[in-house]
C-alpha cells in the first residue's frame, strides 16, 4: 500500500504521503486524507478526519468515513491505483479545514456520538467558547457504554477549563504541535 499512497501522492500535489494514509497540505488543525485498508483481497478507502488537538495514540476512524471499497484478486497492480484515484479524486476536496467548517462537518454527524461530543467541544476551547466548552465536557464524562476511549484526555481539559481556561486552549494547542510532529505533518 505504501508505493500507492506514494504514487497517487506524486498524481495529486495537494496530498502528501505519510505512509500508511494521505493528508491534505497543509494540515490545518486536523488530518484530513485518505487511508487504505487491504485486510484481505478487499481494499476499504476511508476519507480521514483525526482533529490534532485530541489526544489519540493511533489513528482512529470514528469521525471518518467509508467511502469505497472493491475486490482487488482480479485487479493488476496498475488497475488498483487507477480505481484508487478515482475514489480519491472525487473526493479529495471534501473536507472540513478551519475550526468552523470543522464544527459544520460535526453538527452533520451522529448528534448521540460521544466522539463527536468531545471534538465539538474541545472545538470550542479552541474558539475560546469556554463555558459551552464546559458543559460539552462535561457532557462526554457523564456519558455511558463504550465511551472510555473517548474520555481520554477530558478530564484534565475540565479541570483547566475550571481552574484557568486560557491553560485548556494552551494544552489542547500543545497536543496539537506534538500529533503534527509525530506523524511528520507539514
Amino acid at each position: 500500500m505504501q508505493r500507492i499512497t506514494k504514487e497517487i501522492s506524486k498524481r495529486i500535489p495537494a496530498l502528501s504521503d505519510a505512509g500508511k494514509f494521505l493528508y491534505m497540505k497543509p494540515a490545518n488543525h486536523s488530518i484530513r486524507g485518505f487511508l487504505f485498508d487491504q485486510p484481505s483481497s478487499i481494499i476499504y478507502v476511508y476519507k480521514l478526519f483525526i482533529p490534532l488537538f485530541d489526544e489519540f495514540e493511533y489513528i482512529y476512524l470514528s469521525l471518518s468515513q467509508r467511502i469505497s471499497s472493491f475486490d482487488t484478486t482480479n485487479l493488476r497492480k496498475q488497475d488498483v491505483l487507477n480505481e484508487l484515484l478515482v475514489v480519491v479524486k472525487e473526493n479529495v476536496f471534501d473536507f472540513p479545514e478551519t475550526p468552523e467548517a470543522m464544527h459544520w462537518y460535526l453538527n452533520t454527524r451522529s448528534q448521540g456520538n460521544a466522539s463527536v461530543q468531545k471534538i465539538r467541544g474541545l472545538l470550542m476551547v479552541m474558539s475560546g467558547d469556554y463555558e459551552s466548552a464546559h458543559e460539552e465536557l462535561l457532557s462526554v464524562m457523564r456519558g455511558e457504554g463504550h465511551v472510555s476511549g473517548v474520555k481520554q484526555g477530558v478530564q484534565e481539559i475540565i479541570t483547566l477549563l475550571e481552574i484557568d481556561p486560557d491553560q485548556a486552549q494552551r494544552k489542547l494547542n500543545h497536543r496539537e504541535f506534538a500529533n503534527r510532529k509525530r506523524f511528520g505533518l507539514e
